[in-house]
């Protein structure tokens, strides 16, 4: 841990925060830290500098332990390839769940006319418990980890996931060491899961008469392993302590990214598989998944940057099959009265020009705040290739151009400043 950077932030801090710290360091709080005794032996222990430690790590206490493999933290712990100490638990959840609202997406898309709202998508995703198999449960990262292996060795079908009581049951687990799978006990727990695994995915047409007659497969988990326990336990520990700020030090200073070299996010749009939605998916998007987006501006609107219509824009994202991804942001505008005007673009124009201020305060050399107020919205649009439903590709040419201009311009927006 960089004990010089938590002194420094010590100085600002009130005397409640100072005593939160310090009971985590002495032992006595019920949460943990990178600046705890445990760590700071396992650190000694593994001759390890830095720490990796996640937020449910720190949540929890120092006597946790996990409940798929029943080891304790200071078993857990180990060094990672980079040499830090890893202290980092997980979220484990059924991925039935995902499933379902895949399900939903496909059927509601595939009609001749989309008849399902938002309303539609919120009762789907508070169904989604009925289909899952056990609760969110907190676990160590080897045993998520294991269960991605098991599932493998099983040959499972890729929506279904191991309980922590199952994953107990094929993990041969070794103190401060990745667990070893049993592929026979895993095969067992697939094979005996197989069949209700198939009524679960019959679960729509289906679950009034599983519930009638008892054959429900629900497993619940003690409320002390759930996520949003420990996070509401932590949080309300800390306000008690009147040492709410106190709980973002836990974990340490924040964690250095790898650096990137200045033009590498130009290649992003370069081997993007263009995939291309239905009429449908289209519909879907507008009155169901993007739905407020969607109605934020009108249907006749355009990317002011790379001229795309919404549905030309409609495209997958990390968060749906298929979405809308426009923002509103606000960017540089010499007519304006202050110098910038917030805009609705498309989230493929508005990374392009957050990327591109990046990699000119680089060339720069000089640090830059509100990356979007350093450019202009027709400057965007003169280094986008767009292509429908895709993100775009970069004309490097002018993207060099484009470069020199900003960090000139940031260059001169330092000097008046100092």
């Amino acid at each position: 841990m960089d004990r010089e950077w938590l002194n420094k932030w010590l100085t600002d801090a009130s005397p409640e925060e100072v005593s939160f710290i310090q009971s985590v360091e002495a032992g006595t709080s019920r949460l943990d830290g990178v600046m705890s005794s445990q760590t700071f032996s396992l650190r000694v222990q593994f001759d390890c500098d830095g720490v990796d430690m996640d937020m449910l790590w720190a949540y929890t206490p120092m006597s946790w332990q996990c409940p798929a493999c029943l080891r304790s933290k200071s078993q857990i712990a180990r060094p990672n390839k980079n040499g830090d100490l890893m202290c980092r638990l997980v979220e484990h959840h059924d991925h039935m769940k995902d499933y379902l609202i895949r399900e939903f997406e496909k059927i509601s898309a595939g009609l001749d006319r989309v008849l399902a709202n938002e309303a539609a998508e919120k009762f789907a995703k508070r169904s989604a418990p009925m289909v899952s198999a056990y609760d969110n449960t907190v676990i160590c990262n080897d045993c998520n980890n294991a269960d991605a292996v098991a599932k493998k060795l099983a040959g499972t079908h890729p929506s279904f996931s191991f309980s922590p009581a199952e994953i107990l049951a094929f993990v041969i687990a070794s103190p401060n060491a990745e667990h070893k799978v049993s592929s026979d006990a895993a095969t067992r727990i697939w094979n005996e899961n197989r069949e209700t695994f198939n009524l679960r995915m019959k679960i729509v047409s289906r679950i009034a008469e599983i519930a009638a007659k008892d054959e429900h497969w629900y497993q619940t988990t003690p409320h002390q392993f759930h996520p949003d326990y420990l996070r509401q336990t932590a949080e309300s520990y800390a306000a008690i302590t009147e040492a709410r700020r106190a709980l973002r030090v836990l974990c340490g200073p924040p964690r250095k990214q790898n650096n990137k070299a200045p033009k590498e996010w130009r290649a992003k749009g370069v081997n993007y598989r263009v995939q291309i939605p239905t009429a449908g998916q289209i519909e879907h998007v507008a009155k169901v998944t993007s739905y407020k987006r969607w109605q934020m501006v009108p249907d006749n609107w355009h990317c002011p940057s790379c001229r795309r219509s919404k549905a030309q824009i409609v495209r997958p994202t990390k968060q749906s099959a298929w979405a809308l991804p426009i923002t509103s942001k606000v960017y540089r505008d010499r007519s304006a009265r202050y110098g910038y005007s917030s805009v609705f673009v498309c989230d493929d124009c508005g990374s392009a020009a957050v990327d591109i201020v990046k990699e000119a305060a680089a060339v720069a050399g000089v640090e830059a705040g509100a990356y979007a107020r350093q450019i202009d919205v027709d400057e965007i649009a003169q280094i986008v290739l767009p292509r429908p439903h895709a993100v775009h590709r970069i004309a490097n040419d002018k993207a060099d151009a484009l470069v020199e201009i900003i960090a000139s311009r940031l260059r001169v927006s330092l000097s008046s400043d100092i």
